[in-house]
């Protein structure tokens, strides 16, 4: 996968999840968490209940 098709479908899944919830709460459960993935929603959605599962300890 290249980076401009990650960058793209990371930010196809933010406007899918935007359109979904709006400024609404709500709970998300993120698999395969790694690569800053919590950072990066919450400072989109923070009022996101994030919960990351990764096999890799670091993240």
């Amino acid at each position: 996968m290249s980076l401009k098709s990650f960058s793209s479908s990371f930010i196809n899944k933010f406007i899918f999840l935007n359109r979904a919830v709006g400024k609404n709460k709500f709970a998300l459960l993120d698999i395969g968490s790694g690569n800053h993935s919590a950072s990066k929603t919450l400072n989109v959605f923070p009022n996101c209940e994030y919960h990351g599962v990764d096999l890799q300890k670091r993240f």
